[in-house]
């Protein structure tokens, strides 16, 4: 038998809470695989919109033509230095 006892979900004196921990271990592999191929799905879905639209998939509309233009605070850093 499972209780609250102090505030505290555990086992009644003389039975253990294996079963009850193993059920609540496999409905949290399961919520977070199902939310994780949900979120999976949905990158994939993102990226191949992006690809039929021809635009970058991590960049912003402000900053796609100056792909070597960075936002560095209240200001923007011409990164072309890295390149030459």
């Amino acid at each position: 038998m499972f209780i609250w006892h102090n505030n505290k979900a555990e086992a009644m004196q003389g039975y253990n809470d294996d079963l009850a921990m193993s059920l609540a271990i496999g409905l949290w592999v399961r919520d977070t695989a199902l939310r994780l191929n949900a979120e999976g799905i949905a990158l994939q879905k993102t990226v191949l919109n992006k690809m039929l639209d021809y635009e970058a998939v991590y960049t912003s509309d402000e900053n796609q033509n100056d792909e070597w233009v960075m936002e560095t605070g209240n200001t923007k850093e011409d990164l072309t230095w890295l390149v030459k």
